[in-house]
């Protein structure tokens, strides 16, 4: 269910109040010695009673890619065109109504959990126990609805009669640890999810759909966007030649799972072939 305009702006100025609030909590994060980082830190919450309000960025994210398939439209030229939009639905939590992952006002899905794990078709992938486990399955809800939304978007631009001969990368920041496979936890509880991120091209022309088993980063991602369209591309940011990111000639690549506001965790990763094998997984170093 979609919020009426005096919602959504109520909505605006409480996560704009939060957002002044927490200015001076992390700066009084920055004076407390590491070992109280975590507990101050306290999931982005910062031990205040007043809880950050995840769910309610949803459906204004998903309505967000809405409004951009609607205000879609193609004018005439041979013109090259970049087309950047950032969404943060993934980054929302919201628990959804089986079957169809549909926004209601009052969720219940008591009873439906059976079919719910029936439905999970990824090898390995495991079952939810019961509803108690809720983090897991509303990171789910969300993934749901972000990946539908952008099914819509692809669709219009099916219909603008653009999707062609336009390149699409759909990319994210970082993974998530929702435990959702155990053969991706490392001892000491590590999950490997949180190092895979979603990384998805549809070039131009392309109809095939094909999973690419090589190892790649979602730093690749400008150098991606701009091969065989700009001539010897270079890195904005650094000056350097915009290539893709490569194992080196041992085939490993190192990861660090340094949180900028969890001092207590300084760990770098190693690893190499099928990112999705323990043993293929070594920690270089643990402070």
């Amino acid at each position: 269910m979609f919020k009426s305009p005096e919602q959504a702006l109520a909505d605006y100025e409480y996560l704009h109040k939060w957002s002044v609030h927490n200015y001076f909590r992390h700066s009084i994060y920055l004076l407390v010695p590491d070992c109280l980082r975590s507990i101050l830190y306290d999931d982005g919450n910062y031990l205040s009673q007043d809880k950050v309000r995840q769910n309610m960025t949803l459906s204004d994210e998903v309505r967000s890619m809405e409004l951009v398939s609607e205000m879609a439209s193609v004018s005439e030229g041979d013109e090259d065109n970049l087309f950047v939009y950032t969404n943060l639905a993934a980054h929302s939590y919201a628990e959804l109504q089986l079957p169809d992952f549909t926004f209601e006002d009052d969720v219940d899905n008591a009873g439906l959990i059976e079919d719910w794990n029936a439905s999970l078709k990824a090898e390995h992938a495991m079952p939810l126990d019961d509803m108690t486990d809720k983090n897991r399955f509303m990171s789910y809800c969300a993934n749901v609805a972000a990946l539908r939304g952008l099914g819509a978007w692809m669709d219009k631009l099916r219909e603008l009669g653009v999707y062609d001969n336009t390149r699409i990368i759909i990319v994210a920041d970082h993974g998530f640890y929702v435990f959702a496979f155990p053969q991706m936890i490392y001892e000491g509880g590590t999950s490997f999810e949180q190092f895979n991120p979603l990384l998805m091209v549809k070039d131009f022309g392309e109809e095939d759909y094909k999973t690419s088993e090589e190892l790649m980063s979602n730093a690749d991602t400008c150098a991606i966007a701009m091969e065989g369209i700009i001539e010897d591309p270079v890195n904005p940011f650094n000056g350097k030649k915009a290539a893709l990111a490569r194992t080196d000639e041992n085939g490993i690549v190192q990861v660090s799972d340094v949180h900028e506001y969890d001092g207590l965790m300084r760990r770098l990763y190693e690893f190499h072939d099928d990112v999705r094998n323990p043993e293929n997984w070594a920690v270089k170093f643990d402070e």
